[in-house]
């Protein structure tokens, strides 16, 4: 009657006091919802929240439970109660896993634990929602994966583009000598690559441009490590020039590999009508720009 007459803020307070002393009666759930409602139409969040999650808590068989639990973890996110909404939308995936929202609980979660500074927890949070990603989460999963194999491998870039082929003597210059003085950065080329690859499987558009491009440049550094090799100085010039020769062909391939490599990637943005810094690394690559030059200096 209260809210009939125009006065919903007394009946809010009637409907819980009517709650609060008559635990066993009937119409008590319906009543706790009816103050819910009222309350959030008052623009009151913090109350309509807590009042929905309460009905929640009593019910939890009620057909309205899951829907006042989810409500609740909205009106704090609305209300910009990051911390809030965060909790009340982990509540709602615990509760009601089956429940076909939780994804979206789980990614509004993520945005609230952000908002809220809680940096601890979103690593924590994101490796358990990502071992079996929703389908809400599939994006920012595929995201995670492709910065996580990204950064792998370019946590060897520095020592992988280090390595120098050097044969030390007339004896180490036959095919098993090269193969064992190569062997150190083909096994670094393997490891980098790999994660790069990594990275494109992720499916996350950013990565897979990225992890295209550092192979394509992985693969242009081993043709310079061919192609720069510190020979015996007792050398004749005939063996000089022998070996020399041998490098560069070897070496030839992996740079036509990388022109490949960026090649595709350039194609598949113009296909796919995308564009961003890896791509344009790559157009620049193949006019022979930000990448060491593929004839060796005199």
């Amino acid at each position: 009657l209260l809210s009939d007459v125009g006065r919903p803020a007394d009946a809010a307070t009637a409907l819980e006091a009517l709650a609060e002393a008559n635990p066993k009666w009937p119409g008590r759930a319906d009543a706790m919802v009816r103050a819910a409602v009222l309350l959030d139409s008052l623009g009151r969040p913090a109350e309509a929240a807590a009042a929905f999650e309460k009905f929640s808590e009593a019910y939890p068989a009620d057909r309205r439970a899951a829907d006042a639990q989810y409500n609740a973890a909205v009106i704090r996110r609305d209300a910009r109660d990051a911390a809030g909404a965060a909790r009340t939308f982990l509540a709602f995936a615990t509760r009601f896993p089956r429940d076909p929202r939780v994804g979206e609980a789980n990614a509004a979660r993520l945005v609230a634990l952000r908002a809220a500074g809680d940096t601890a927890n979103i690593g924590a949070e994101l490796a358990r929602l990502c071992v079996r990603p929703p389908e809400a989460m599939a994006a920012t999963c595929a995201d995670r994966a492709g910065a996580a194999a990204f950064a792998a491998g370019m946590a060897r870039w520095d020592a992988y583009a280090a390595l120098r082929l050097e044969i030390k003597s007339r004896a180490q210059l036959t095919r098993a000598g090269v193969d064992a003085a190569s062997a150190p950065k083909l096994q670094a080329f393997r490891a980098i690559t790999r994660s790069f690859t990594q990275a494109i499987a992720s499916g996350a558009p950013p990565w897979v441009a990225a992890g295209r491009f550092q192979t394509g440049l992985a693969q242009w550094y081993y043709g310079l490590f061919l192609r720069d090799v510190v020979l015996p100085a007792d050398l004749t010039d005939a063996q000089r020039t022998g070996a020399q020769q041998g490098s560069a062909q070897q070496a030839q391939q992996y740079f036509d590999l990388a022109v490949k490599t960026w090649t595709a990637l350039v194609d598949k943005a113009a296909a796919d009508k995308f564009d961003n810094d890896w791509v344009a690394r790559a157009r620049a690559a193949l006019r022979g720009e930000g990448v060491p030059a593929r004839e060796k200096a005199p």
